[in-house]
């Protein structure tokens, strides 16, 4: 950045061609994003905004930006919680019958989801400490009270209904 502040100064104007030949398209937005924000935090009388008025334009300068976007940027966007708890909770529903094998897949046939995707979502699950944490590659844990804590109260009396549909004889 020190290259474009001694260009400017310089009295230089910046082209279009010297911005590409300088810069990628997003340090372009990066690049005036921060020269606007610092603009706008400069005394109104400064000759520092006087400078920047004139090349940025008093457009620019005088209304306030919208706050920035999320710290990490662009990326995968954050795993739901509520999915995370409800495998946390089937998952300890299967661990609960005799044979603990293929788990993964009775919880993916329940959700449908692949087993690879409830693979994945138990380990969320356990850095979320949804599920306590066990040796690796062994089935098992249970529900933690941060899992039990956060499941949806059910008035007493009533029953959840944990199958689908039972058949009439």
């Amino acid at each position: 950045m020190a290259g474009v502040a001694w260009w400017c100064r310089a009295g230089w104007r910046l082209t279009k061609r010297w911005l590409d030949w300088a810069l990628a398209i997003g340090d372009h937005l990066r690049a005036i994003d921060d020269a606007v924000r610092m603009a706008q935090n400069l005394d109104r009388d400064s000759p520092e905004r006087v400078q920047a008025e004139a090349f940025l334009g008093a457009l620019m300068v005088d209304p306030p930006l919208a706050p920035r976007g999320h710290p990490r940027g662009r990326g995968r966007p954050p795993i739901d919680k509520a999915l995370v708890l409800r495998v946390a909770v089937e998952y300890d529903r299967a661990l609960q019958r005799k044979d603990r094998r293929r788990v993964n897949h009775i919880v993916a046939a329940r959700l449908k989801l692949t087993p690879a995707r409830v693979r994945a979502l138990v380990h969320q699950a356990r850095k979320e400490r949804f599920l306590t944490k066990t040796h690796q590659g062994v089935p098992g844990g249970q529900l933690t009270p941060v899992a039990l804590a956060r499941l949806p109260r059910q008035p007493k009396g009533t029953r959840r209904k944990l199958g689908g549909r039972r058949r009439r004889r």
